[in-house]
């Protein structure tokens, strides 16, 4: 079965450029003939500037939403780690109640 994952490709450079335009065509360029360091990682969150509603990358995607794969179970780190987080809002909530009830 197919998973979401969240894949991290690293590179920063200098240019030397007349404008920032020419700046970037001249590293698009550069970095088609080069490598990149790559991570991917099942998804437990949303990066930075995607939404539930995007579209990610990949074969075959067939354009569901990412939330549409959640659903579909291709997310089951993603759906822990919510679950996670609200079973731990909710014990501050709890805490919060019961701190407030001795004051």
């Amino acid at each position: 079965m197919k998973k979401l994952y969240t894949v991290t490709v690293e590179s920063e450079i200098v240019v030397l450029a007349d404008t920032p335009e020419k700046a970037e065509y001249d590293a698009e360029r550069w970095a088609k003939e080069e490598s990149f360091d790559v991570f991917a990682r099942e998804m437990t969150h949303l990066s930075g500037g995607w939404e539930l509603e995007s579209v990610p990358y990949g074969s075959n995607t067939q354009d569901k939403t990412i939330k549409e794969l959640i659903e579909d179970g291709c997310a089951p780190e993603y759906v822990k780690m919510k679950e996670k987080l609200k079973l731990i809002k909710t014990k501050l909530k709890a805490t919060k109640i019961k701190t407030n009830e001795k004051d």
